[in-house]
């Protein structure tokens, strides 16, 4: 759910670069879209958009309410989507 609230919270903030301050924003990019190493934490912090299950020899990969979230501000253009819908992190 951090995550969720972290990207929501980037959202409105990069609107808010582009509606007040006048900053032409053309692209954005998640910040990491799996689970992966960190050099101090290795694989114990988890924050992609996507879980990885490093137990699994094919690592699967689970979409997390962040993933749902992104994709609804991607389909419907707004980043006051959850509000609207309920994001259960997986």
């Amino acid at each position: 759910m951090v995550t969720l609230v972290f990207n929501s919270c980037l959202f409105q903030q990069v609107w808010l670069a582009i509606t007040e301050d006048g900053v032409n924003v053309t692209r954005y990019t998640a910040w990491t879209l799996v689970d992966n190493f960190e050099w101090f934490d290795g694989y114990t912090t988890k924050f992609g958009l996507y879980e990885v299950d490093f137990e699994d020899p094919k690592r699967k990969r689970t979409p997390r309410a962040s993933a749902k979230y992104y994709k609804e501000v991607i389909r419907t253009h707004t980043f006051d989507v959850a509000n609207k819908n309920n994001y259960d992190e997986l």
